[in-house]
């Protein structure tokens, strides 16, 4: 099965949306939740990442329907997993500092939890809930092992990219190019074993 020529990913974080434009790459358009409401909201309850994706696929899906109809929509809930800290922030990822969405903040609180902490092992973990008219929820999983740094570095990216190294890498997300990230993220492995679904569906 190929992929359609529009995919609508249910986000409103458009730093998630420009990295799934580069992960599909030209030949598919990216929309998110605002394009289908701008006021579209949803409460992120699960305990684990694809509770929380399916929560955001169902919420733009019963939107979707009218202006979209039979739209492929794509959820992806992920975050950072920290040993140490027993897999914190882990589904808290985005609201670990306090404030949802305020990246700054979430990384100080975890910079400051690990500040005497030697183990810096960590790993990014991405679910994504695929859904197809017709076929229904589909769902894959990425890992992006790697360890935490003391400080950030790097402009790119967003989220922990600043402090997170990969493994067999030594620059952070944030300072690798993001032709480079795109291929070795969560996102993108989890995006690999979708593509690969995809080739045994018909």
């Amino acid at each position: 099965m190929e992929l359609p020529a529009q995919i609508i990913v249910a986000t409103r974080n458009r730093h998630k949306a420009i990295e799934f434009e580069h992960i599909f790459g030209s030949g598919v358009r990216i929309l998110t939740a605002l394009d289908v409401d701008p006021e579209l909201t949803w409460h992120e309850t699960g305990a684990t990442f694809e509770e929380n994706a399916r929560i955001k696929i169902r919420a733009v899906s019963s939107m979707a329907a009218l202006a979209f109809p039979d739209s492929w929509i794509l959820a992806d809930d992920s975050g950072l997993c920290v040993e140490a800290l027993g897999g914190a922030p882990g589904v808290h990822s985005s609201s670990y500092g306090g404030e949802e969405g305020n990246d700054r903040q979430n990384t100080l609180r975890l910079l400051q939890d690990m500040a005497e902490v030697k183990n810096r092992s960590a790993y990014f973990r991405c679910c994504l809930v695929l859904k197809i008219p017709q076929i229904g929820e589909s769902v894959f999983y990425g890992q992006c092992d790697g360890r935490l740094l003391l400080q950030g570095a790097g402009g790119h990216g967003f989220g922990y990219d600043p402090i997170f190294i990969p493994a067999d890498h030594t620059q952070t997300f944030a300072e690798l190019p993001c032709s480079i990230k795109n291929t070795i993220s969560h996102r993108a492995r989890a995006f690999a074993a979708l593509k690969a679904w995809l080739l045994q569906v018909r």
